[in-house]
């Protein structure tokens, strides 16, 4: 009998490219072990302490610019089970590190994730991704924006700077992939030109007809609405 062809069902999907700069301070010049214990893990998203790494690095003058240009972003628009958020992929862009590498790393693989709960109710914007310097070293380089409660800030002032920073940490890689060590700490932001820029780049993937096309950038807009009001308390999870 003939082998059956499996069928190729593709998710409606929002494609966008982002842009952001700021600055980093490699860790072994800022010469405390407290950053590189606490961040030892990226998953700690610890935005106080990378703030206070890099506000060190400024005091001695040893912060240098960061840039993560044109980042190509795929985000497939079906929400995950359990507050899991919308799931991405980048699959391309220039990144520039000052002090890691005087050329662009190359992105080897990149994965982005959209809004999902924490257990303590705030909601994440998450940026993964594993590069390649020309020398042969591998890094990963996590990014989180933090989405939280304005406390003594007016919402829409919270909701610009929480969804336009993104706090960096970075990692050399082993050559089977497993984190060696935090190399760099650092914060880049969407500046209010480049995020004009950016709405511009927004594109509906895999829904029928332009109709389809609308629908499909609506739905994604409401998930992004709804999901940061609520995580100021407006609304429900």
């Amino acid at each position: 009998m003939p082998t059956a062809i499996p069928t190729i069902t593709f998710v409606p999907t929002i494609t966008f490219v982002e842009t952001m700069r700021g600055q980093v301070v490699m860790s072994q010049f800022t010469g405390a072990e407290k950053y590189r214990a606490a961040l030892a893990d990226p998953h700690a998203e610890n935005a106080a302490l990378i703030d206070a790494s890099l506000a060190e690095g400024e005091e001695r003058d040893l912060v240098l610019p960061m840039s993560w240009q044109d980042l190509t972003i795929a985000v497939e628009n079906r929400p995950g089970a359990n507050g899991e958020g919308l799931t991405g992929v980048i699959s391309a862009g220039k990144i520039q590190v000052g002090g890691l590498a005087e050329e662009p790393l190359q992105i080897r693989r990149g994965e982005f994730c959209l809004l999902p709960i924490t257990p303590a109710g705030e909601r994440r914007m998450r940026y993964r991704l594993e590069c390649l310097a020309l020398d042969g070293r591998s890094y990963l380089l996590y990014g989180f924006k933090r989405i939280a409660r304005a406390s003594g800030r007016l919402l829409p002032l919270a909701i610009w700077q929480d969804t336009t920073t993104l706090y960096v940490t970075i990692y050399e890689l082993s050559a089977h992939d497993a984190l060696k060590a935090l190399v760099a700490t650092g914060v880049i932001q969407i500046h209010p030109y480049d995020f004009l820029q950016q709405l511009f780049t927004l594109r509906s993937l895999y829904a029928a007809g332009p109709w389809g096309a609308l629908c499909n950038i609506g739905r994604f807009g409401r998930f992004f609405a709804t999901g940061v009001l609520a995580a100021y308390g407006w609304g429900t999870q």
